[in-house]
């Protein structure tokens, strides 16, 4: 259907080591969206080890 609402939660993986860009795209993100969930990972080896790059719903909570 067009224009419906997906079902499942959304979430979006952000890398970034940075602490200050992490909060300034949170911040956007939420006043875009405040249902999509972020997920942060402080570098590309950690998403790689939590398995978010496998299995990105494995690093978003239901």
């Amino acid at each position: 259907m067009i224009g419906s609402a997906p079902t499942s939660p959304r979430c979006v993986l952000l890398v970034e080591d940075d602490p200050g860009d992490v909060f300034l795209v949170q911040e956007l993100l939420s006043e875009a969206d405040p249902g999509l969930q972020v997920v942060v990972a402080g570098s590309v080896a950690s998403a790689v080890a939590g398995g978010c790059c496998a299995a990105p719903t494995a690093c978003c909570s239901t």
